[in-house]
C-alpha cells in the first residue's frame, strides 16, 4: 500500500552501506540476530534502482511531448527484517506495514500538480485514476470497472483486500484480520498490537469487493 506522490530522492550515501550479510540463511529463523547487515542490503538495492529511474527519467525528459507523459513508479511489496520482533523476515508472511507499505510516485500530465497525499491508498487506485485523469473517462463510472478510487479523492475510511501467495487479509484502516487466520488480528504499523475483530458489516463490504467481478 502506497500513500506518497512526492517523488524520493534516495541519498547517495547509501550506495555501499556496509557489512552486508553474507549467509542470509542465519537469519531467517532467530528473533534475536542483528538484521543489520542483511538489511543493508536493502538501501544497496535501493541505490541501484534510484539510479535506473533517474536514467529513465532524464532520457525522458529529451522527448518533446514530456510534458503530456504519465510516469508511474510503484513497488510490489515491502520487505521486513524482524521490525516486529517475531521472526519475519522478507515478505509474503504478514499484512503489517513493513510488508505491504510501498512507494507509489506518479508524475502527472498536462495541468495536473505535484502533490502529496497522506490517506492510504493502494495498487487498485492507479488504474481508475489513468483512465479517469489521463485517458478522460468518466471518474463517475470508475467503480464499473475498478475497486479502486481516484487518488486524488481518498476517503478518510479505507476498507480493503490485501494478498499474497498463501493467504489474504481484511484491511480496515490499520486494522488487519487474517483470513486463513481467523484468530489473527493485529495493528498494521506493529503486530504486537492486537486489534478488534473488523465489524461485520466492513467484512461484509469487502466480501463485495472480493466478488464483484466474478462470472459464473
Amino acid at each position: 500500500m502506497g500513500h506518497d506522490l512526492t517523488p524520493t530522492v534516495i541519498p547517495r550515501n547509501l550506495q555501499n552501506s556496509p557489512p552486508t550479510s553474507v549467509n542470509k540463511s542465519e537469519h531467517f529463523l532467530r528473533r534475536d540476530i542483528n538484521s543489520q547487515p542483511l538489511k543493508n542490503n536493502y538501501p544497496n538495492s535501493l541505490y541501484f534502482v534510484d539510479h535506473l529511474v533517474n536514467q529513465l527519467v532524464q532520457t525522458l525528459k529529451k522527448r518533446p511531448d514530456w510534458d503530456k507523459i504519465w510516469l508511474v513508479i510503484v513497488g510490489d511489496h515491502g520487505e521486513e527484517f524482524n521490525e516486529n520482533c517475531l521472526k519475519y523476515w522478507g515478505h509474503a508472511s504478514n499484512f503489517s506495514s513493513w510488508q505491504t507499505h510501498v512507494p507509489l510516485i506518479i508524475k502527472p500530465a498536462g495541468h495536473f500538480k505535484l502533490g502529496q497525499f497522506e490517506r492510504y491508498s493502494t495498487h487498485q487506485d492507479i488504474v481508475p485514476t489513468l483512465l479517469t485523469r489521463a485517458v478522460g473517462c468518466d471518474a463517475q463510472d470508475a467503480d464499473k470497472y475498478a475497486n479502486g478510487l481516484l487518488l486524488d479523492q481518498l476517503p478518510e475510511k479505507r476498507l480493503t483486500v490485501i494478498g499474497c501467495y498463501v493467504s489474504s487479509a481484511y484491511w480496515v484502516n490499520g486494522a488487519v484480520q487474517d483470513k486463513l487466520l481467523g484468530s489473527l488480528h493485529y495493528d498494521w504499523r506493529d503486530m504486537k498490537n492486537k486489534r478488534p475483530d473488523i465489524s461485520s458489516s466492513d467484512i461484509l463490504q469487502l466480501i463485495g469487493q472480493e466478488t464483484r467481478f466474478f462470472t459464473r
